[in-house]
C-alpha cells in the first residue's frame, strides 16, 4: 500500500511517498516544490502548479493521501472531557470547546487527542480548523485531481514522526522543534504520546534589521534569541504543575536546521541539550534513502505519511462533517459491507454446523431405534403391530410381573397359591365350602366364602387356629345368606411367615 504525506508550507510544497510492505516501510519518492509566498492569488496558483508537477495524473484511489495543515493556522487548546470513550466525548466536544475558540463553533471543524486521564474523564488537546480554510485548501486539491483522505494538524504529523523513530522509544520525555521559514512548531511528548504543542512566530533572517546578521557572523540575530526565550518559557509552563516529566533534551528539524550553530546557540540559551533529529537512526523506518539536505524540510510530510500508515488518521481527522472525504465514506461503507458479509458467512457456517449435528444425531437416533425394535421383536416374537417399542415393552413387563406375582413367584411372604394349598388341607372332604374371594395384602389375608351351616364355619375357624401356618384368626362375618341353607363367612388372619 502506498501512502503520501503532503505539507504545504509558506515557501514550498513538500510531499513524500512511503510504501509499506512485509519487509517494512520504504521511501519511494519525495518532492520539494517552491511556491510564491506573496499575494494570495499568486500563492494559490503556484501551489496548484506544484501539486500538478508532483501528481501529474489524477488520483486513482490506489494510494492514501494525508494532508498536514500548518500549526499557526490551527487553533489548539488544552481541555478536559468528561468521558474516556471517544464516541461519547465527540458528542460533547463542541460544547466543551466553544468558550475557548475565537470563532463561532459552527464555523470550525474540531477534533481532539487524549494526553492523559483524570478521574473518569480525559485531559485532551483540542484542535480546531476554520471551515473557510478547509474549503480553500480542498478546492486546490480538487483542481489538481487529488483526494486527501485525511487532513491533520502539523503537530500530529511531527508527533507521529517522533513516536515511530528511535528517539520516541529511547527518550521518555522530549521536545521537537520544526524550524520553518516564518514559524517554529514545537511538540512535546511523554512516552511517545503528544502532550503539548505550540506554534512560535519567527521572522526569517533575510527580513532582519541590524545588518541582516546570521549565526555564522558570531552574533545570533534577535529572532533566534526570541525563539529560545519562547521555548524555555513554554517548557517551564509545561512542567510547572509538577505532574509532567522534565524534558531532558530537544531535537531540531525543518529547514532552519541548515543555519550553522543554531543547535549550539539554542542549547546555551535554553540550558538543555539540543541536537538535530536523525532520520532512520535506531528506527525501523527506512528513511535513509532521503538525502540529509532534504530530510529536515520533509519532516512534516514524512510524519503525515506515517499517520496514514499506522492508522492514526482514524482517531484524528479534521476533514469531517460536510468536508468528509468521499473515499473515506466509501472505505467505511466497504468495511461495513465486508463485516456484514463476514457475519452472513459465519451465520451460514453456524447454521450448517447445527444442521450437520442435527443430521448426525438423527442418524444415530434412527440406528438406535432400529436396534430397539430388533431387540423388542426378539423378546416378543408374537407381536404383529409395533407402535411404541419402549411403551409396549414396559406394558409387557408389567403384565409379566403381575402374572408372576399372582402365582407367588415374586412374593416375599405369603403367596396366594400357598395359602389355598394349606386351606384345602384343613377342609374335610365332607364339608360343603365354596371360596368366593381371596385378598392378600402385606401382613394380612382375608378369605370369603359360603357353606351350609354355622357349625361348619366354627369347625373351619378351629382348624385354622390349630394350623401351624396361620395366626390371629378372626371371624369377621358369619351370616345367613339369601338362599336357603347358605351361610356367608369372612375370615381374617396372618401368615406365620410374616414378621
Amino acid at each position: 500500500m502506498r501512502y503520501w504525506g503532503i505539507d504545504i508550507g509558506s515557501t514550498a510544497v513538500k510531499a513524500v511517498e512511503i510504501t509499506r510492505g512485509w519487509q517494512g516501510t520504504r521511501v519511494d519518492r519525495w518532492e520539494i516544490r517552491p511556491v510564491d509566498g506573496g499575494a494570495e492569488g499568486n500563492r494559490r496558483t503556484t501551489i496548484r502548479a506544484a501539486l500538478s508537477e508532483i501528481f501529474p495524473s489524477p488520483s486513482r484511489g490506489q494510494e492514501t493521501i494525508i494532508l498536514s495543515v500548518p500549526s499557526h493556522r490551527t487553533m489548539i487548546h488544552r481541555g478536559l472531557l468528561p468521558f474516556r470513550d471517544r464516541k461519547r466525548n465527540l458528542q460533547v466536544l463542541k460544547f466543551e470547546a466553544e468558550p475557548l475558540l475565537p470563532l463561532p463553533i459552527e464555523e470550525v471543524l474540531i477534533d481532539y487527542l487524549p494526553i492523559g486521564e483524570k478521574g473518569e474523564g480525559q485531559e485532551v488537546l483540542i484542535f480546531a480548523y476554520s471551515k473557510k480554510e478547509m474549503e480553500g485548501i480542498l478546492s486546490i486539491l480538487k483542481e489538481t485531481g487529488i483526494e486527501a483522505e485525511a487532513v491533520i494538524p502539523e503537530a500530529l504529523a511531527l508527533s507521529s514522526l517522533v513516536s515511530h523513530s528511535g528517539i520516541g522509544k529511547t527518550s521518555p520525555a522530549g521536545a521537537l522543534l520544526d524550524l520553518g521559514h516564518e514559524k517554529t512548531t514545537m511538540v512535546v511528548w511523554e512516552n511517545g504520546r503528544l502532550v503539548m504543542t505550540r506554534s512560535i512566530p519567527l521572522l526569517p533572517p533575510k527580513q532582519l534589521g541590524e545588518g541582516g546578521r546570521d549565526p555564522r557572523a558570531g552574533e545570533e540575530p534577535s529572532p533566534w534569541r526570541r525563539l529560545a526565550e519562547e521555548v524555555a518559557r513554554s517548557l517551564l509552563a509545561h512542567e510547572a504543575p509538577g505532574d509532567r516529566k522534565r524534558v531532558e533534551g530537544l531535537w531540531l528539524t525543518g529547514g532552519g536546521t541548515a543555519w550553522p550553530g543554531i543547535a549550539e546557540f539554542l542549547a546555551r540559551e535554553i540550558g538543555r541539550p539540543v541536537q538535530s533529529f536523525h532520520f532512520g537512526d535506531r528506527s525501523s523506518l527506512m528513511l535513509r534513502e532521503i538525502p540529509a539536505k532534504d530530510a529536515h524540510p520533509l519532516a512534516g510530510a514524512i510524519g503525515a505519511a506515517l499517520v496514514g500508515i499506522f492508522g492514526e488518521s482514524d482517531r484524528m481527522n479534521l476533514r469531517k462533517e460536510e468536508f468528509t472525504s468521499p473515499r473515506k465514506v466509501r472505505k467505511r461503507r466497504n468495511r461495513r459491507n465486508l463485516l456484514i458479509a463476514y457475519g452472513v458467512v459465519l451465520l451460514v457456517l453456524g447454521i450448517g454446523n447445527l444442521a450437520t449435528k442435527f443430521y448426525l444425531r438423527e442418524m444415530r437416533y434412527r440406528e438406535l431405534k432400529t436396534e430397539i425394535r430388533k431387540a423388542f421383536t426378539m423378546a416378543n416374537p408374537g407381536v404383529k403391530k409395533i407402535v411404541n417399542e419402549v411403551q409396549q415393552m414396559r406394558s409387557r413387563v408389567q403384565e409379566e410381573k403381575a402374572q408372576v406375582a399372582a402365582l407367588g413367584g415374586m412374593a416375599e411372604g405369603a403367596a396366594p397359591l400357598d395359602f389355598l394349598r394349606d386351606l384345602s388341607a384343613l377342609i374335610e372332604p365332607g364339608w360343603k365350602i365354596r371360596i368366593t374371594e381371596l385378598l392378600v395384602d402385606p401382613g394380612v389375608m382375608e378369605v370369603s366364602g359360603e357353606t351350609d351351616s354355622f357349625e361348619t364355619v366354627n369347625r373351619l375357624k378351629a382348624r385354622l387356629e390349630q394350623s401351624g401356618s396361620f395366626r390371629g384368626v378372626q371371624l369377621k362375618t358369619a351370616r345367613a345368606g339369601s338362599l336357603e341353607n347358605v351361610v356367608e363367612f369372612k375370615f381374617q388372619m396372618s401368615w406365620k411367615g410374616e414378621g
